[in-house]
């Protein structure tokens, strides 16, 4: 975990993990792209798939599958091409500007820093995305120019492997069309194991000896 992040203390409770129905794994990789040392506190951030499969100790297949239902769930996004993601919830949960008189947002540091980290990601089209959501990062050229290639610098990002390729059957798609004015539709949700009453998962194909 990164020194300076906060997490709200909700967030590690049963009933958190059991609102959300969420498996052992589906929890595991969460925390981990929440939490992560390669992680930002604006919630964005570049990371490999091989770095968070590693990480997890999962194999980088299964790990895309829990992290695309994850996405679905709404929970992240995942620009599996150009290896970002953005945890929508991070950024707000950080920064918690009170709107007090002379708080001024424009005269953090931390604003500065990360005006600085967006630039610094690949081209991506979460970025446009995060922009909306909180103008404040935006530069003063008011574009993002983004980085000519992949961060070289930083936190371990895995063995080198070949980039990830989403089954031809995934409905992931960066061709998505992104209007903040209007209201995403509601996903299906993902299908996750059942748990029990300790929020376990239960085997639904384990046979019940007597």
């Amino acid at each position: 975990m990164r020194k300076d992040h906060y997490s709200p203390p909700a967030k590690w409770t049963r009933e958190f993990r059991g609102a959300l129905k969420l498996s052992d794994a589906h929890f595991k990789v969460y925390s981990y792209l929440e939490n992560a040392l390669e992680s930002h506190a604006t919630g964005i951030y570049f990371i490999t798939l091989s770095a968070i499969a590693e990480m997890v100790c999962d194999e980088r297949d299964f790990v895309a599958r829990i992290m695309e239902e994850l996405e679905s769930a709404g929970l992240i996004l995942w620009d599996a091409k150009a290896d970002v993601v953005y945890v929508p919830c991070v950024c707000g949960e950080q920064f918690r500007w009170s709107g007090r008189a002379g708080k001024d947002p424009e005269k953090d540091f931390r604003v500065t820093d990360g005006r600085r980290h967006i630039q610094s990601l690949p081209t991506s089209y979460l970025i446009e995305l995060f922009l909306s959501r909180w103008p404040i990062f935006k530069t003063d050229e008011g574009a993002y120019q983004g980085a000519y290639q992949a961060p070289s610098q930083g936190a371990y990002q895995g063995a080198t492997q070949a980039p990830y390729q989403a089954p031809t059957t995934t409905t992931f798609s960066t061709s998505k069309i992104l209007d903040p004015s209007q209201t995403p539709p509601t996903p299906d949700a993902p299908k996750f194991r059942p748990l029990d009453d300790d929020g376990i998962d239960i085997d639904i194909n384990e046979e019940v000896t007597p």
